[in-house]
């Protein structure tokens, strides 16, 4: 309880505090200059779309946030520069792209940029060689052992059990689904994915050796080491200082001469913040945590986040944590037309980190795209993967921006069924089905398709294909017959991507959107708002969607795998084939079963 003395003389009690506070000055004597550093830690893979509740239990936020909490450190004069801790990065290639140049204007503003780690794969040193300076713990190790493809073709197990995958593909690079019924790799994969490890392992070698002035030659010989002690890595120039963390904090401060303060969580909030005595601080950070961004009053550029499969209907985040979310058709055309509709909005930016999915569903949110660009300029911003359906949906867009290393093209389609008619042979199953109707069974499980439920399947698709085509030539003002030969279900690295004309510029989402304001007659060197949809799912919408899901679990068979290094090209997340063709339920898939993820 207060005093009510003190109430009563609240000029007294200025009075003391200021005798006090001189009393401790003249003791402690003047006090040398704090230099202060943000110390940023980046967590897992940076998902695009925003996902607040992820944040509540220490996730990595979204890859916006944390460009945006580089960019609030150029013009923040209280903080002299980042500490940047990256042992658990997992980013793919484009979104780490992104976070170097954040790093390169915050250098340019004079703040130091120094990365820490304990141990660095592929994924995280390339985050780190955006920084002037790398720091790694001495028991650590650099690994980086080089690009793979691998695959495992489970063609010979599943004739042993009795299981097939009955599969109709257009294009002869759409290779989806082929470890289910090759017993090998095809040459169209070998072509497709060697062109595509060519492009990353160039892009990776150029990189490391242009920010750490070293040849070419140099790199691929570390990189042909694999793994690199400490030592080692710091005598081949690829990390500045070996040091235990309080050697790193003593040093910093004799570098400024003055002693320095980390400011951790820098933009930060989660549940290490929260005092659980206090009531208030637990509600006011769970509504902050689940708030829905603020519209701006003014003029905005509105981003559009298609993130996750392509399905039909009704997006689903990843739950609480994070991860695993799905791109619905009908989401995305009321966010769409949300921003077409509104005249604040200037232009809207279509952020695109998607394998593509549903065949029907790209096409309803390609046709909004189209919708949307008569009434104001829409750009694409392609992330780690824009492939398949994920490119049909941006097809239509006024122009397409990608980083070198993403993933797109994969302009073919796919049909599939697993057939368990032999398992159930050898288990003592007897399917039975009474039907009306020649294709009643036709996407049964217990058959193989028949000859002629094949041809129409056929004929279904290719039609699919030809429409695909057709409209990415519509959409890139181009001849059909200039675009046929890229197609074919071939994907391409964004660089190869942009000298084929099938994307527009190289660059991330603030190039993204720096192009679109011009597309919209606006001066990009005074960036306006953004607003971002869809909007990030209440605590009511998580309830609704399965009662406070806390992890994404799956089952069923997964993709094939490219790892480089740390970096992994596997099964697309959320994307078995049982998960998949529970959603789709539709004859065509436009998908590519791969994703991007630097570890």
């Amino acid at each position: 309880m207060r005093s009510p003395t003190l109430l009563r003389f609240p000029s007294l009690v200025l009075a003391l505090a200021v005798s006090t506070a001189a009393v401790r000055a003249q003791e402690n004597g003047p006090r040398a200059e704090v230099v202060r550093l943000a110390e940023i830690r980046l967590r897992g893979a940076l998902p695009d779309q925003p996902d607040a509740p992820s944040d509540l239990f220490g996730g990595g936020g979204t890859l916006r946030s944390t460009v945006e909490r580089l960019r609030r450190l150029e013009t923040d004069e209280a903080i002299q520069g980042v500490i940047l801790q990256c042992d658990d990065f997992a980013a793919g290639p484009a979104k780490s792209a992104e976070l170097r140049r954040a790093l390169d204007r915050l250098r340019g503003a004079g703040k130091r940029t120094v990365a820490r780690a304990s141990n660095l794969g592929l994924g995280s040193y390339l985050l780190a060689a955006g920084c002037e300076e790398i720091s790694i713990e001495p028991a650590g190790a650099l690994f980086m052992p080089g690009l793979r493809f691998s695959a495992t073709y489970l063609l010979g197990l599943l004739e042993k059990i009795g299981v097939r995958l009955d599969v109709v593909h257009v294009g002869e690079f759409k290779t989806a689904f082929e470890e289910y019924y090759r017993g090998e790799m095809s040459d169209a994969q070998r072509e497709s994915l060697g062109a595509i490890l060519d492009d990353l392992y160039g892009d990776v070698v150029a990189e490391i050796a242009a920010r750490r002035g070293l040849g070419g030659e140099a790199v691929r010989a570390a990189m042909d080491a694999g793994i690199l002690t400490a030592e080692q890595a710091r005598a081949r120039r690829l990390v500045d200082v070996v040091e235990y963390e309080d050697e790193f904090r003593e040093r910093l401060a004799g570098s400024f001469g003055a002693p320095v303060e980390v400011v951790e969580r820098y933009g930060r909030r989660g549940l290490s913040d929260i005092d659980f005595e206090d009531p208030t601080a637990i509600f006011e950070l769970f509504g902050e945590m689940f708030r829905q961004t603020p519209k701006p009053k003014g003029d905005a550029i509105a981003v559009v986040y298609a993130n996750g499969m392509i399905v039909p209907g009704k997006s689903q985040g990843g739950g609480l944590l994070g991860g695993g979310g799905t791109v619905g058709s009908r989401t995305m055309r009321d966010a769409l037309r949300e921003a077409a509709g509104d005249a604040n909005v200037k232009a809207i930016v279509l952020r695109i980190d998607s394998p593509g999915g549903s065949g029907s569903a790209s096409d309803e949110i390609w046709r909004e795209v189209v919708r949307a660009k008569e009434r104001k300029p829409v750009v694409v911003s392609m992330s780690d993967v824009a492939a398949s359906g994920g490119y049909y949906i941006a097809m239509g867009a006024d122009a397409i921006v990608a980083e070198a290393t993403t993933i797109t093209g994969s302009i073919g389609v796919v049909s599939a069924k697993p057939v368990f008619e032999g398992l159930y042979g050898k288990i003592g199953v007897n399917a039975q089905a009474l039907e009306r109707g020649a294709r009643a069974g036709m996407f049964s499980t217990d058959r193989p398709f028949s000859s002629e439920e094949r041809e129409a399947l056929r004929r279904f698709s290719e039609s699919f294909y030809r429409d695909f085509v057709g409209k990415v030539a519509a959409g890139r003002s181009r001849a059909i017959e200039e675009i046929e030969p890229i197609a074919r279900g071939r994907i391409w690295s964004g660089r190869r991507a942009l000298d084929l004309g099938l994307v527009d510029r190289l660059g991330g989402l603030e190039e993204a959107i720096a192009l679109a304001m011009e597309r919209a007659g606006l001066d990009p060197s005074n960036p306006l708002p953004t607003y971002e949809l869809p909007k990030p799912p209440s605590f009511a919408d998580l309830l609704e969607e399965g009662g406070l899901p806390l992890l994404s679990a799956r089952a069923g068979l997964r993709g094939p795998r490219v790892e480089i290094g740390g970096l992994s090209i596997g099964a697309a997340e959320g994307g078995t084939i049982s998960d998949l063709l529970s959603r789709m339920r539709e004859p065509v898939l436009a998908w590519l079963p791969l994703s991007l993820r630097l570890d």
